[in-house]
């Protein structure tokens, strides 16, 4: 199975980009402090460690591909990260998971191109498909992953009493 250079920093440049300076690469050690303050500043730092550290160690055995979306400055010198998301493979399934764009960069398509970037490093392992899940609520975000070729497969109950809705995309 083909394997995306975990040493790869850049990813995916987009021919249009949402943004003049956006660009993607695959998370590193360095991004602790950048990743929580810009993606998940309501969960508390010493969480938010862990679950990086975890999430890393995956990425480094080739279970997983963590992307953070970029905004440079214009000078270039200094890079601002404005989203993430996963492509987490297992045995015989791929999901795509915690994608976030930062509060201030929403509706540019940074998701959409996210959710490009984690599809395409898929093709490139030469996965069938991919799931996403979404809580039955978020009617936004189903529209997006619907209109981007998911399709709904299943309905989840999670623990908290509350519905996701779990959505396929063939590749």
């Amino acid at each position: 199975m083909p394997m995306v250079e975990q040493s790869q920093t850049e990813l995916f440049v987009p021919s249009q980009p949402t943004l003049a300076t956006l660009r993607f690469r695959l998370a590193q050690r360095r991004d602790l402090q950048p990743l929580h303050s810009a993606c998940y500043p309501q969960q508390p730092f010493y969480e938010f460690r862990a679950l990086f550290q975890r999430l890393l160690r995956r990425q480094e055995k080739g279970h997983s591909y963590w992307v953070v979306a970029i905004s440079e400055a214009l000078d270039q010198s200094v890079e601002q990260i404005v989203g993430s998301g996963q492509l987490v493979v297992y045995p015989h399934s791929a999901e795509l998971t915690n994608l976030v764009v930062t509060t201030g960069y929403r509706n540019q398509g940074i998701g959409t191109a996210l959710i490009a970037v984690l599809l395409a490093i898929a093709r490139d392992i030469d996965l069938v498909g991919v799931e996403i899940g979404v809580e039955s609520d978020n009617q936004r975000a189903l529209a997006l992953y619907q209109r981007l070729g998911f399709e709904p497969e299943r309905r989840l109950q999670l623990p908290d009493e509350r519905t996701a809705i779990i959505l396929y995309k063939a590749l």
